[in-house]
């Protein structure tokens, strides 16, 4: 529900055990509604700042963040600036948001960024999905689409399910047999 998912937000910014990594995987997921498969190949690249605003591009569209969100993935961008190991393969000076320090020139995979957030106490995908609920409340299905990459129709099941509660949702996803845990939706 809204107000768990509101709580899980605080949590997550006030735990100081949480890292500023988890903080921010943790956000893109609670707030934009970000896969993890996408959150992992974010870099320094897809961060602009402009008249103090700071920008994440998600299919090809500057989307300005919170603020809560800007100032913790600016830090987290600057601190990947001194990580030699964030270093993108073949960039100049494109880090990866999320470094490997395992894997040299190599991002944090899902596996270990899905581990941090449920020890944060993020449920990743009942968080996304809820994120995208709401977001599909105030968006326009081909905007949701647009700004996260979506298919049209993805979108509009969303719009669909943001219209007709959760219930209805759930009682669609189990009539369809839904057990596809590890998709991206």
């Amino acid at each position: 529900d809204v107000q768990e998912h509101d709580a899980r937000i605080k949590t997550l910014l006030a735990d100081p055990d949480v890292s500023l990594e988890t903080q921010v995987a943790g956000l893109l997921v609670l707030m934009l509604a970000l896969p993890l498969t996408r959150i992992q190949r974010l870099t320094t690249n897809d961060l602009h700042t402009r008249d103090g605003v700071v920008r994440l591009t998600l299919a090809d569209h500057p989307v300005p963040l919170p603020p809560v969100l800007a100032e913790r993935i600016s830090r987290l961008a600057h601190i990947a600036q001194n990580k030699p190991y964030a270093l993108v393969p073949g960039a100049n000076d494109n880090r990866w948001l999320l470094p490997s320090p395992a894997l040299l020139g190599t991002h944090l995979c899902t596996r270990q960024i899905a581990v941090n957030l449920h020890k944060a106490g993020i449920p990743v995908r009942a968080s996304r999905h809820l994120a995208l609920l709401l977001l599909a409340e105030w968006l326009p299905a081909p905007v949701l689409a647009e700004l996260l990459g979506l298919s049209q129709s993805t979108a509009t099941k969303w719009a669909v399910h943001s219209q007709t509660g959760w219930a209805d949702y759930l009682a669609a996803r189990s009539a369809a047999g839904d057990d596809r845990s590890g998709k991206d939706e």
